[in-house]
């Protein structure tokens, strides 16, 4: 979809937390339609970045779909990857996040307060590569 941007700030947040959502569920459910036979990879960009996660928070069986997920100018939690945020994935040190800080603010849709997002990207990529530079939000 495309948004208007006919208020700008007003359209992206109805963009992200309904349509964004719904694309994620609508492409989780056929997750089988992006296994090639060569090796494939994901560019996301802003919002696409949330739509990844939910296709990934969504898949019944999440497997490897893609080689690589390169995440551009991520529309992303802070903490996304983060271990107190993904409390599922394997552990090996303990770092300190700020998971709970988003739970503070209104108007946050549940999928977005669902934990194990990062997590459940590392299960349709073999490689994950979040970029972003100094000017990024």
């Amino acid at each position: 979809w495309r948004s208007e941007w006919a208020r700008p700030f007003v359209d992206y947040d109805i963009d992200r937390n309904t349509h964004a959502i719904e694309a994620g569920k609508t492409f989780a459910a056929s997750l089988d339609a992006f296994k090639l036979s060569v090796p494939t990879s994901l560019m996301a960009h802003s919002m696409g970045n949330w739509v990844t996660r939910v296709i990934a928070q969504n898949a019944v069986e999440p497997e490897i779909v893609f080689e690589n997920v390169f995440m551009v100018a991520a529309d992303a939690r802070m903490d996304m990857f983060s271990t107190d945020f993904n409390p599922a994935a394997p552990q090996a040190t303990k770092t300190q996040g700020k998971a709970d800080q988003a739970e503070v603010h209104l108007g946050i849709p549940e999928d977005e307060l669902r934990e194990n997002g990062g997590y459940a990207i590392t299960q349709i990529a073999n490689h994950v590569h979040v970029l972003w530079n100094i000017w990024d939000p």
